[in-house]
């Protein structure tokens, strides 16, 4: 978020890799961020690996989560061993396709 001039306040909506439900409350709670903008798609997905964003993004959206200009922070770990995360300012492009026609 700090590469990406952003503060804690500004992020919307938290989209995390999920391996386990309780890595994600534990994230939430450490960082003081409200679990009702934290999208969990663990309780009915289980972990399945590096799909649990995209999914998680999917589900979300096809919900109506999402405003147009809000911040997304999606954070992922591999094995352990690796991490990093993703900032996005969220645009619905599929909501109306070329010259305002619904999508």
């Amino acid at each position: 978020m700090k590469r990406a001039g952003l503060r804690l306040e500004d992020i919307d909506w938290v989209v995390p890799h999920q391996a386990s439900v309780n890595i994600v409350c534990a994230m939430a709670q450490r960082l003081q961020f409200d679990m009702a903008k934290v999208v969990v798609t663990y309780p009915h997905t289980g972990n399945i690996s590096a799909a649990s964003i995209p999914v998680a993004l999917d589900e979300a959206r096809r919900e109506g989560k999402f405003r147009d200009g809000q911040w997304l922070v999606m954070p992922a770990v591999g094995a352990g061993v690796s991490w990093g995360a993703g900032t996005y300012r969220w645009q619905d492009h599929g909501r109306t396709g070329e010259c305002g026609q619904r999508g």
